[in-house]
C-alpha cells in the first residue's frame, strides 16, 4: 500500500473553531487565506483538509486569541458539530462508550491522528498521539484542542467538575501549562509528546444527556481508513480543501503533503496524472457545487476558483456539462451532481 501523500484529516473538526470565530466578528475568510485553505473548508463537515494547514489556522488563532484560545472554544460546543466523529460520539450513551467509539472511527477520521482509551482501577485515560513531527506550540494548541472537545462529551453528563482528574500536556512554549488549569483541573507537563487525559469513573460512566440527532445521521462515505486512500486521492482532496485561498499551487500541495514541489511532480507522474488536471477536476467539482449550494453570484465564483471572469467560468461549465449555469441552479443537475461528489450535506458559509 502506497503511504497516503497528504497527511489529512475530516474537516468537521474546524466547523467549531469557526463558528466561534464568526460570533466574534472575527474574519474568518482572511484566517484561512492565510492558512491556505478555501472559504467553505469545513461546510462539507467529511470533507478532507489537509492537517499541516489546519494546523497552521490553530497556531495563528492561538497567537492572536490567547494561549487558552481553544478551551474558550471548546466551552461552548457540542461535538456533533464537528461532523461524523462527533454524532456517533454523542450517540454513545457514556463518556467512556463515546470515546471507544471515537477510537474505532479515528482511522475513518485522520490520516496521522491515533487515540487509545484504557481502563483504569479509577476510570478511563485517553491517550491521543500524532504521527507528525509538530514543534511544541503547535503541539500545544492542538492537544489542548483534543482536549477542550474531550471535555465537551464529559461535560454532556450530569457530572459535577472537575471532568478529568488529570491532564498532561504539552506545554506551551512561553505561557507553559498554567493557563489550563482553570479549564481541566490538574495539569501538569507532559513527560513525552502525548496528551494524556484521565477521567474519573463517575464521570467516564455518567449518561450522555445530549442526544446528537439534531445534527443529522452520519454520513455514508465514511467508511475505509484515511491512511489507505491512493496518492492522487489524497492530492485531490488538499487541492480542493485549498482552492479558493488564491494559493493552491504545487508548491503549496508539496508543503502539505512534507514533500517537494519535483518529487510530488515525478510521483503523480508516476500514477499517470498531473498537477493540472488534479487542479481541472477541483475546479470543475467546486464550481458545481457552489453553483448547486450557494447564491453566489458567477463573478464571485469565478474570483474563487481563479477564473478570469464569470465569462470564462461559463465557457468552462458548457464544456464540461452541455449545460448553462443558470439551467444548472433552475434544474436537478446540480443537485444531482452534489450527491455524487458531497461526502455530506452543504452548510452555511463561513
Amino acid at each position: 500500500m502506497m503511504t497516503v501523500a497528504v497527511p489529512s484529516i475530516r474537516a468537521g473538526v474546524l466547523a467549531p473553531i469557526l463558528r466561534w470565530m464568526v460570533e466574534r466578528g472575527l474574519s474568518v475568510e482572511d484566517a484561512l487565506e492565510k492558512a491556505a485553505l478555501c472559504p467553505w473548508i469545513a461546510e462539507d463537515a467529511d470533507r478532507f483538509a489537509p492537517i499541516v494547514n489546519s494546523v497552521e489556522l490553530l497556531r495563528r488563532l492561538g497567537r492572536t486569541q490567547g494561549p487558552d484560545v481553544f478551551c474558550r472554544i471548546g466551552a461552548g460546543t457540542n461535538f456533533g458539530e464537528a461532523g461524523a466523529i462527533g454524532v456517533i460520539a454523542l450517540a454513545r450513551p457514556t463518556p467512556r462508550e463515546a470515546l471507544l467509539t471515537i477510537v474505532d472511527f479515528m482511522p475513518r477520521h485522520s490520516s496521522s491522528e491515533r487515540i487509545a482509551v484504557e481502563s483504569t482501577p479509577s476510570g478511563v485515560r485517553l491517550i491521543d498521539r500524532w504521527d507528525l513531527a509538530f514543534d511544541a506550540e503547535a503541539l500545544h494548541f492542538v492537544q489542548q484542542y483534543v482536549a477542550a472537545l474531550a471535555l465537551t462529551i464529559c461535560a454532556a453528563t450530569a457530572a459535577e467538575a472537575p471532568l478529568f482528574s488529570r491532564t498532561e500536556i504539552v506545554p506551551h512554549p512561553t505561557a507553559g501549562i498554567a493557563h489550563l488549569r482553570p479549564w481541566f483541573g490538574q495539569v501538569e507537563a507532559a513527560k513525552g509528546r502525548h496528551l494524556v487525559i484521565d477521567i474519573p469513573a463517575r464521570v467516564a460512566d455518567a449518561r450522555i444527556r445530549r442526544p446528537a440527532g439534531e445534527f443529522g445521521p452520519v454520513s455514508p462515505d465514511c467508511s475505509g481508513p484515511v491512511a489507505d486512500a491512493d496518492f492522487v486521492r489524497s492530492v485531490g482532496w488538499t487541492i480542493s480543501a485549498m482552492m479558493g485561498s488564491g494559493s493552491c499551487s504545487i508548491e503549496d500541495v508539496a508543503v502539505a503533503a512534507g514533500t517537494s514541489a519535483r518529487t510530488l511532480q515525478r510521483r503523480l507522474a508516476a500514477c499517470g496524472t498531473v498537477f493540472s488536471g488534479l487542479v481541472d477536476e477541483a475546479r470543475q467539482d467546486m464550481a458545481l457545487h457552489l453553483l448547486g449550494s450557494s447564491a453566489l453570484p458567477m463573478g464571485e465564483i469565478a474570483r474563487r476558483l481563479g477564473y478570469a471572469n464569470a465569462s470564462a467560468l461559463t465557457r468552462a461549465i458548457r464544456r464540461w456539462t452541455g449545460e448553462t449555469p443558470r439551467a444548472i441552479r433552475a434544474g436537478s443537475f446540480g443537485e444531482n451532481r452534489m450527491r455524487r461528489n458531497a461526502t455530506g450535506k452543504a452548510g452555511v458559509r463561513w
